[in-house]
């Protein structure tokens, strides 16, 4: 398989697509892990959530800023979906390899 290289900074905020063409949310956090010195991308985590962990907003964070008068939305979901799921080769326009449905761990 070629290599191809995205900078993951053209990433985030991205809209992804279902193989459906539907919207599911914008990419808003990577992991990866260490591996042999490099990093490998483990995971997307689209929507809300996703967005919480970039900006490093935990739910302990989240309590102090409701106090102040911040809420969730509640109504966004946020999916964790695995580096396999995911069809980069539009790297501006990237979509999901299944559909929504099929999505083993929304958040």
């Amino acid at each position: 398989m070629a290599r191809h290289w995205i900078h993951l900074e053209q990433l985030v905020g991205t809209s992804v697509r279902d193989s459906a063409g539907r919207t599911i949310g914008r990419i808003e956090e990577v992991h990866a892990e260490q591996s042999n010195g490099q990093a490998l991308i483990t995971e997307f985590i689209l929507g809300e959530e996703g967005l919480l962990q970039r900006l490093s907003i935990s739910d302990a964070s989240m309590l102090i800023l409701r106090w102040f008068g911040a809420q969730r939305s509640g109504k966004k979901a946020s999916y964790c979906v695995p580096w396999q799921e995911m069809d980069f080769s539009q790297p501006h326009r990237p979509k999901l390899r299944c559909t929504l449905e099929e999505l083993k761990r929304p958040h």
